[in-house]
């Protein structure tokens, strides 16, 4: 899979910040004893991270889309490629794929998205269901919710984007410790799945240890991925 490990590179820098830096920031300007809405805050500080990142290049564009009232995702285009990189932490990735795998429907951005990739051919084996969901006529009206939703969430960009690729992170203890940018068919199968957890950097966070009585703290880097660069992102990232 050709991909640009600068953008993935700058994603995962993006990715690798988490409630550890971010909450002693939310508590200062928002609240120290409601944590109401610090998730989604803290998706709010990595499109600024992105945006920043990427505001010198002309040909990478950090797109900014509403969903309701609500939400908000900030996916980043290459416009040179037509790829999209969407970012997601790995659960809440899988949890979206049992949904739609399920239901065989969602009304999920990456459900619609991923109408983009409907070129790319997965060899599966072929299900036969004696009892299919939906009719043949619900499911033309599926695939064109996802089409016009697609449109609708890349509004200007619809004709620039060729390719989904999802990058996924994989989180513990508030830790980013796996990142994959992956390649899914219009169905959810993977086409193709590099791993690209070398780019998230070592986790600094604040350890606090009690000694008679008394609480010191001290800020420790903890390297929880190995930096054991693959050949191919040596070469790539040059």
């Amino acid at each position: 899979m050709k991909i640009d490990f600068k953008i993935i590179k700058r994603i995962c820098r993006a990715m690798d910040y988490t409630l550890i830096q971010f909450r002693p920031v939310y508590q200062q300007a928002i609240s120290e004893v409601n944590d109401n809405g610090i998730r989604s805050a803290l998706w709010a500080k990595r499109a600024d991270i992105l945006t920043q990142d990427f505001e010198s290049d002309e040909s990478i564009k950090v797109l900014h889309i509403k969903r309701g009232n609500l939400w908000q995702i900030d996916p980043v285009a290459d416009l040179d490629s037509g790829d999209l990189y969407v970012l997601m932490s790995r659960k809440n990735l899988k949890e979206r794929i049992k949904e739609a795998k399920q239901k065989q429907f969602s009304p999920h951005y990456l459900y619609s998205l991923l109408i983009k990739n409907s070129y790319i051919k997965v060899k599966q084996p072929k299900e036969v269901s004696l009892f299919p969901l939906y009719s043949e006529e619900t499911e033309k009206e599926h695939f064109a919710y996802r089409m016009e939703d697609c449109e609708r969430i890349l509004g200007n960009y619809q004709e620039k984007i060729k390719r989904i690729i999802v990058v996924a992170v994989d989180y513990e203890a508030e830790i980013a410790i796996t990142a994959h940018a992956i390649v899914y068919d219009s169905n959810y199968n993977v086409a193709d799945d590099i791993d690209v957890s070398d780019y998230l950097l070592p986790a600094t966070h604040t350890i606090t240890h009690t000694i008679t009585g008394e609480s010191s703290q001290e800020s420790t880097t903890v390297p929880l991925v190995k930096f054991r660069q693959n050949k191919k992102i040596q070469k790539e990232d040059k």
